[in-house]
This record gives structure tokens, sequence and C-alpha cells, in this order.
């Protein structure tokens, strides 16, 4: 191949479109990917396309993204060529083509649009690889195509018996990516398929598959179970990328399976020097989120990262932080280090990463002025983008450190007013225990709208959640008797499932602020 690269470069312009689109077939199928002839080879053809028949035109393209050639002005000229003759392209050629652009990363929405249509006419005699590569480039590129990615799921379907393991997991990948594309038929019939034939899927099959159903959001217990097995199997082999993918996708599903998450961690720490960013904090993120906290696995992960600061993205270091918090492994190191890192860029943190990073140091019971100060400038900032989830945290965390905030606190309230009707029980009561703990803070509207908002959902309040809640408005000296006749009522249901600091906080509550319920004192004395 050297001496037919040096012999072929000369004589170019005698070759027709067959000879050249065969020699670069042929360098590309060995792997072999000389510069020198695929860019003298790619000239030539510029010159020759109206010669090209469809198939070379597409062997062409297959055979420069394969070597990893782009040459932007026969991928123009090529797709020109192409659009003037479509329904010349066979299965495989509309695939290659596709294909090409995708993997070079050259956007065509015509040359796509067109393609889809060619394609369409032609899905039954597509072979497994050519679906499974067509939807690829289209979910690679970003090209909407829901006509498409519907007859195909239909196609593969019945062909899914054919597809090999790389073919199954790409197809799922290509659907999980184009996200709006879902076919809950495809993936039970894929699912089905690919537990016959597990044992043949590698490391990165395994890891694409898992992750395209966790990213649709769709569970498939029997899979996963039988993926974990041949997972464990494999793991002195995966990449760090599939390790961290893998166990994102089972905590992404809540799908714990104690045996995987231990396998992998011994696995992750040997190599967490070779991760990045992205890998430690999804791995973490995974523990803490299945409710497995191994000490050596986050005490490896707490090291490395401090290492990598500052590769790590905003995201990410909230991740990292809020999986140790919840974990309860403090790392102080790990601690000052994010500190020191998130004051230098808190505008790259969205609503989510400063409720997370303000909760990590109020769970770990870490105190740091500079760094609450500077979360709660952007908070206010930034707080019509909170989600009720994230308010509760946010004023919880400074009112569980003591660190005053009264504009934040404010702001705060007069957010969450607007959006109490899409707060869960947990969240209104944290909110409200945030507000009477921290005091001065008080604000008389959002302890009446939230007293609304609390009455229509009391029957989904836990005891602590009721308790908690009757707290802040006795300590605030509120009264609030339509709430406390009805939180009575709900009450007295649960009595036998509160904990005794619960049983005591609530009748303190009711003491308080002399809201005398007979029927509730009588049924916790019994308790």
């Amino acid at each position: 191949f050297d001496a037919a690269a040096g012999e072929a470069i000369k004589k170019f312009d005698s070759y027709n479109s067959q000879d050249i689109s065969n020699i670069v077939w042929s360098y590309a199928t060995v792997g072999l990917y000389p510069y020198d002839l695929f860019y003298a080879a790619a000239e030539e053809a510029i010159k020759k396309l109206d010669t090209f028949k469809a198939r070379e035109i597409s062997i062409m393209l297959w055979s420069c993204a394969t070597a990893g050639h782009p040459f932007p002005k026969l991928l123009d000229a090529a797709t020109r060529e192409a659009m003037k003759r479509f329904n010349k392209f066979n299965s495989q050629g509309i695939s290659n083509i596709v294909w090409s652009h995708a993997t070079i990363g050259h956007r065509s929405p015509e040359l796509f649009d067109a393609a889809a249509r060619e394609a369409i006419k032609q899905l039954d005699t597509f072979k497994p690889q050519e679906i499974a590569n067509t939807v690829w480039s289209y979910a690679k590129v970003g090209h909407p195509s829901q006509e498409l990615f519907n007859a195909a799921a239909r196609e593969a379907i019945q062909k899914l018996d054919t597809f090999k393991p790389q073919e199954i997991s790409s197809m799922l990948w290509a659907y999980a990516s184009a996200g709006h594309f879902f076919s809950p038929e495809l993936f039970d019939a894929a699912g089905g398929e690919a537990m016959k034939k597990l044992d043949s899927f590698k490391p990165q099959e395994i890891s694409n598959m898992l992750w395209a159903y966790a990213t649709v959001g769709y569970a498939s217990p029997e899979l996963f179970d039988a993926a974990a097995g041949e997972a464990i199997k494999q793991f002195d082999t995966f990449k760090s990328q599939e390790i961290s993918n893998t166990l994102w996708s089972y905590a992404t599903l809540s799908h714990r399976s104690s045996e995987l998450f231990d396998a992998a961690a011994g696995e992750a720490i040997k190599k967490f020097d070779s991760y990045n960013s992205q890998d430690i904090s999804n791995i973490v993120w995974s523990y803490a989120t299945v409710g497995l906290y191994p000490y050596d696995l986050f005490y490896a992960a707490a090291e490395e990262a401090i290492k990598k600061l500052d590769t790590f993205k905003a995201r990410e270091i909230s991740i990292m932080l809020w999986s140790c918090a919840t974990a309860g492994h403090p790392f102080p190191k790990l601690l000052d280090a994010a500190t020191r890192e998130a004051m230098k860029r808190f505008n790259k943190f969205n609503s989510q990463g400063i409720s997370n990073i303000v909760w990590s140091h109020a769970t770990i019971g870490h105190r740091s002025p500079e760094l609450f100060d500077a979360a709660a400038r952007e908070a206010i900032k930034q707080l019509d983008t909170f989600k009720p989830q994230e308010i509760a945290n946010t004023v919880w965390s400074y009112a569980k450190v003591g660190h005053p905030s009264q504009e934040l606190f404010n702001a705060a309230a007069r957010e969450a007013i607007q959006k109490l009707d899409t707060f869960k029980p947990q969240e209104i009561s944290s909110m409200l225990w945030a507000y009477a703990s921290a005091g001065h803070f008080f604000s008389p509207e959002l302890f009446d709208a939230a007293g609304g908002e609390a009455m229509k959902k009391l029957d989904s309040f836990k005891p602590q959640e009721i308790s908690n809640m009757l707290w802040a408005y006795a300590t605030v000296g509120y009264a609030s008797p339509e709430l406390f006749d009805a939180a009575a009522g709900e009450a007295i249901k649960q009595f036998d499932t509160f904990k005794s600091q619960e049983i005591s906080n609530t009748l303190w509550s009711y003491a308080t602020l002399s809201h005398r319920s007979s029927e509730l004192f009588d049924a916790a004395a019994g308790e």
C-alpha cells in the first residue's frame, strides 16, 4: 500500500471514477490513511464528479470520513451532485452519504432532507447496519426527521433478530439522542433482543445501550438486571466514560444493583487518574443517588477532583459537593478547594448549581461567609429560573448555617408565592422552617399563601412535614386557625407513624399559638 500510494498520486489524472473510489475505499478498509493520497484523490474526484455513479460518490465520502480527512470542498461538491440524483442511491449509498457527513460533522440540511425522503421509500431494503447508521447520523448532526425515525423504528422491529450488538446499541443511542423520536415499541423489542445476545456485547455497546434507556427515562428492569451481570464480567476492560455512563444510567432510572456498584467501585478507584471531570462527578452522583456511599470510592474521587478542579465546569463542582454531602463524607480539603474555585466564576452556576453548592455546605455544617454572600448575589439575579426545590433548599441552607441575607429571603418569598401551586409538601415545609429559623426574615404574605396551598395538599404531607410546618407558624407567632384545624385532622390519622420529636413539636406548636384542639391532644396522649 505504501508503494502503491506514490504511484497512484502520479497517475490520478488518468483514473476514472471507479478507479478513484476503489483506491480510497481500499486504503480506508485496511486502516491506512495517507493524507497525500486522499487529498490527491479528492481533488481529482471534484473535477470528475459528474462522471461518478451514485455508489462511487457514497464510497468516496465514506472513505474520506473513515480516514478522518474531511475535505470540505469535496463534501460540498458531492452534496450538490447527490442532490441532482438521489433516486439513484441505494440503501447502502444513502446510509454511507449521511454517515460520512455526520462523522465529519458537516451539516447539510438540504441533503439530509432529501436523503430522508429517499430512505423512507427504500427502508424495506435497508440492512440492519444501514438502519442503525442512518438514524445515528441524523441524531449526530441534530437533524430532525420524525417521519424517517418512525418508519425506521417499524422496519427495525421486523428485522431485530438479524441486528448485531453494535447495531442495536447504536440505533438505541440515536433514538435517545434525538429525544423527541422515542419509540417505546422499539425499546421493548430491542431490549428483548439484546438480552439474547448480551454475552456478545462489548463494553461500549453495553454502556451506550443503558445510557439510551436512561436518557429517555424508559425503565427495563429485566434488561438492566441482565446487563449488570454482563458488565461485572467485563468491568476490567471498561473505559472511564463507559463505567461512568453505566453507573449514571442505573442511578438515573433508580435501578439499584448493589453487585454492579460494588464491582464498579473497585475498578473506578484504580482508574481515577485517567477520569475527566464529567466522569468523576457522574460517578459520585450515581452512588449518592442510589444510596450507596463507599468511603474509599468517595475519598479517591475527592482527591482526584482536587487536582483537576480548574477543569471542572460549574455544574460538575456542584454535583461533586452535593454527592459528598449526601453521602455524609465532608472532605474539608475538597470543600475549601471547591469554594475557592466557585468564587472565581459564580456567574457560571445555574439555579441548580447555586442551590446544590449552598445545600452541600449547610448539610455538612461547613461555614463559608464569602461563598454564601456570593451565592446570594447570584441567586437573586436568577430567582425567576429557580424551581420550587431549589428555592426551598437555598433558603433552608442559609437558615441552617445561620447566614443572614435579608435581600435573598425577601426576593425568594416573592418568587415562591408566584410558584406555590407547584411546591410539593416537603418543599413548603422546608421553606417555612427556613423562614422561621431565620426569624427576622419572616414574610406574612408567604405564610398566608403557603398555608392556603398546604391545606390543598395536607393528605400528602408526611409526619415530619406536618410537624415542621406547624413549628414554623408557632415559632414566628403567626396564627393560622384554618390551617391548624385542618392539620389536626391529618396529624390524628398519622399519629402512629409520628416520631417522638414530631409529636412533641406538633403539640408545642398548638400550645404556643393557644390553638386548643381537644381531638388532637386526646389522640396524642394515647400515642
